[in-house]
């Protein structure tokens, strides 16, 4: 596969990659944010690292995810919030899932 065949793998490695960066810059030394950024990091690179182009709505998603990560490190996010909760299982389980439900709707 050709390097532009894989755009959306890249993407998914740099959003890991700035996961990760925000875990050195933030100093995180809470356990609960520690945890949240390795699973986002996990999640994030076992996406980029599958063979197959990854779709649009997958790197939105691990957008979406990247973000909420960083903003919890910086206290701008409370993870306190049930709201905020629902919200990020929600798009972790589109994310992990997308496979299923997409062969499901699409019948």
């Amino acid at each position: 596969m050709a390097i532009r065949d894989r755009v959306t793998n890249i993407l998914l490695y740099v959003l890991a990659g700035s996961v990760l960066a925000d875990v050195f810059i933030a100093n995180v030394a809470d356990l609960d944010h520690f945890v949240l950024s390795t699973f986002i990091i996990a999640a994030l690179v076992y996406r980029a690292r599958l063979d197959e182009t990854q779709p649009l709505v997958l790197v939105a998603l691990g957008l979406a995810m990247a973000m909420y990560g960083i903003g919890v490190n910086h206290g701008i996010k409370k993870w306190d919030s049930g709201g905020h909760f629902v919200l990020v299982m929600l798009s972790a389980f589109a994310y992990v899932w997308w496979e299923k439900i997409h062969g499901f709707f699409r019948l």
